[in-house]
């Protein structure tokens, strides 16, 4: 699965989560791409946002034709109970979930850690950060 592909994927999945789900539960509204959902690089808007960068994941399998690719979500929020708990609720749905990456090629995400990595305080303070990393291993 190549990354340009596999952040299309977790976008998809993003956008699509509706009220009832405990993602959107935590964090207090739904996503939207441009407004507070970013893929790649976070928009310096002082308001909560969710970001998913492509990271370095395994070396392609030239022997299987396959890719396994990796993630990082990123929660910027101005509470820290909202940043936190959104993160854990990812965590909680994304580890061993296959239909996060169904769209385009079967893939199954794992989480990296079991809880939030948080990275602390930015701009003056108004904001805390909370990040999870997550890897995809192609199925068949």
């Amino acid at each position: 699965m190549a990354t340009t592909m596999i952040v299309d994927e977790f976008k998809k999945y993003f956008v699509n989560l509706t009220a009832t789900s405990p993602i959107i539960s935590s964090f207090g509204t739904t996503f939207t791409l441009g407004v507070n959902l970013y893929i790649g690089e976070e928009n310096e808007k002082h308001i909560d946002m969710l970001t998913v960068y492509p990271t370095g994941g395994e070396p392609p399998n030239k022997d299987r034709f396959r890719q396994n690719s990796a993630v990082q979500i990123r929660v910027k929020s101005k509470s820290n109970s909202v940043g936190l708990r959104t993160m854990q609720d990812i965590i909680n749905i994304f580890h061993q979930n296959g239909n996060v990456c169904s769209a385009s090629m079967p893939g199954k995400v794992y989480s990296v850690q079991s809880t939030p990595n948080v990275l602390g305080k930015i701009e003056g303070g108004l904001f805390s950060i909370y990040t999870a990393n997550f890897s995809i291993k192609n199925i068949k």
